[in-house]
């Protein structure tokens, strides 16, 4: 979970700006603590594969903020070490980028990236000086300036010739209340997105907003229960989630007097959920937060419209880094630390993953690519 502080904490209400809006039916996904079925996370999985990310020198990870799949091969940012990381999907290292500092082609920080499509350039956003950075794998090529008169936290491309970028701070400017501002390659703006009109003093935001599977955008904006399809010219509300008395109090959350020192405390004491992530695959919905202290995963299946929590995923060794990040087709990919293989069966696992007994406490990450079983089917 990224941790915004001194920003403004945002609820949002769906509007829309020079876009073509299809308003559709919400299909309602209930996160209900009490009520909802538990399932142990073995009898969920119809198919997992473990990839051992390759350890040298030159690509030592300290922590994975995000992974981007793209043919054939992993960009991983790690923003401890300000860098992305290359690797092939079989886990084989392929190069870095390393370029902080504040000369040419040199970015202050990566608050996010994203791969083109067309031409496999990988785009740098640079959030400490609003600026664009793209390279050619380790080669750096040009960059623009962001002048939306926001401040731009994510980015995610909707197809070869449009971006679209996140906006997570409130302005006083009416016209740049918007979530969403869409541009060209050239980064001519579209449109504006989401207009949103309340805000605050803190800002919880997923650790990715976007969620690309197939041919559509799945997005998540920060503190808001409505999952959006968004594409060049149309953003779709598909669902909504219902997590009925659990959702945060509106009106602390409008509170201009909130204290960022005691939030936390504020929340766990609180019956509200925070920490909300949720990642969108071709069959399923995977929705992570936290609610008293404790983390919960609500696994959702779009075909049969059910869904179910499923028990100590981020216990026992999971925690944060078993979770899934992003989607791959059915399958959703996440991270396990080495550390993590004395929680699990190490006679069954070798016997199925035999190159991970070669895997030692302080190598890199092990990448996981997991396949949900349909609900229905339990």
């Amino acid at each position: 979970m990224k941790i915004i502080t001194n920003f403004l904490l945002l609820f949002v209400f769906f509007a829309s700006c020079k876009t073509d809006v299809k308003k559709v039916q919400l299909e309602k996904i209930e996160v209900n603590l009490k009520e909802s079925p538990q399932i142990e996370l073995d009898s969920i999985i119809e198919n997992i594969v473990l990839v051992p990310l390759e350890t040298n020198e030159n690509c030592l990870i300290n922590h994975i903020d995000k992974i981007k799949l793209y043919k054939n091969k992993v960009f991983i940012l790690d923003r401890k070490s300000a860098c992305i990381f290359v690797f092939k999907k079989t886990g084989e290292f392929v190069f870095k980028i390393s370029s902080q500092g504040r000369g040419s082609g040199e970015y202050i920080m990566i608050a996010d990236f994203d791969i083109s499509p067309e031409t496999g350039d990988i785009y740098i956003l640079d959030a400490m000086s609003d600026r664009l950075l793209i390279f050619k794998n380790e080669k750096y090529i040009k960059r623009y300036k962001l002048d939306f008169g926001v401040k731009i936290t994510n980015m995610c491309f909707l197809d070869e010739k449009n971006i679209a970028f996140e906006n997570q701070i409130s302005t006083e400017i009416d016209s740049l209340k918007y979530y969403l501002f869409v541009t060209d390659l050239n980064l001519e703006l579209i449109s504006k997105n989401i207009h949103y009109n309340k805000s605050n003093a803190l800002i919880l935001s997923p650790v990715s907003p976007f969620s690309p599977f197939d041919d559509k955008i799945s997005y998540l904006p920060v503190y808001k229960d409505t999952i959006y399809h968004i594409n060049s010219n149309k953003v779709i509300p598909v669902y909504k989630l219902e997590f009925g008395n659990n959702w945060i109090d509106e009106d602390y959350l409008y509170n201009k007097k909130i204290n960022p020192n005691t939030l936390f405390n504020d929340l766990k004491k609180s019956s509200s959920v925070y920490f909300i992530n949720c990642i969108e695959s071709r069959t399923h919905i995977f929705v992570y937060f936290t609610h008293k202290d404790e983390k919960y995963a609500f696994l959702y299946d779009k075909i049969f419209q059910k869904g179910l929590f499923i028990k100590n995923y981020m216990k026992n060794g999971c925690g944060y880094n078993g979770l899934p990040l992003i989607p791959d087709g059915e399958k959703f990919v996440g991270i396990v630390n080495p550390y993590e293989l004395s929680n699990i069966n190490k006679e069954k696992i070798f016997q199925l993953f035999p190159h991970l007994d070669d895997v030692e406490i302080g190598h890199n990450h092990i990448l996981s690519f997991i396949k949900f079983r349909k609900i229905h089917s339990l």
